[in-house]
């Protein structure tokens, strides 16, 4: 049953957030299937959703180039340290003013417990956190109709 809802839950994820149905939707569904770690999956959908919700002038100029290859990785991540990585990786291409003034007081903390997080739980916490430090001007607009929906999606994650 669980495998059955996590499916359901995934498809309604990556259709909400997908801006067109494409294959890279259909196969972060049917990964979930063959994955004994369902919340890795749903944890990767969700990284990956919030990246494509970012308004592109909110990343650095490297991200034209390593977004792409970043999120091949993340599609295929298994493991939280994998995972940890991205979320690195995404806060770092993210430009300074795009940030509230209290990530500067939160972030050195922020990134010594990604480092150090060792479940999935922990990084959908930690995801949030992020996503809390972000300003609205960062996100697309259709963003604004689905934001308190992913974070409902991440509070499922195990």
């Amino acid at each position: 049953m669980k495998i059955v809802y996590t499916l359901i839950l995934s498809f309604a994820l990556s259709s909400t957030f997908a801006k067109e149905h494409n294959q890279t939707s259909s196969l972060l569904v049917f990964s979930n299937f063959n994955n004994p770690n369902q919340s890795e999956n749903l944890l990767n959908s969700a990284l990956i959703s919030l990246s494509e919700g970012i308004n592109p002038k909110a990343f650095n100029k490297a991200w034209k180039t390593e977004g792409t290859k970043w999120v091949e990785k993340v599609k295929v991540a298994t493991d939280v340290s994998t995972l940890s990585a991205a979320y690195l990786t995404l806060s770092e291409q993210i430009k300074p003013k795009y940030f509230k003034p209290s990530w500067e007081k939160s972030k050195d903390k922020w990134v010594k417990q990604v480092k150090e997080a060792r479940s999935n739980l922990a990084l959908a916490g930690l995801l949030k956190s992020f996503y809390n430090h972000l300003t609205p001007e960062t996100f697309t607009e259709d963003w604004q109709s689905v934001g308190a929906q992913w974070l409902e999606t991440l509070n499922k994650i195990e």
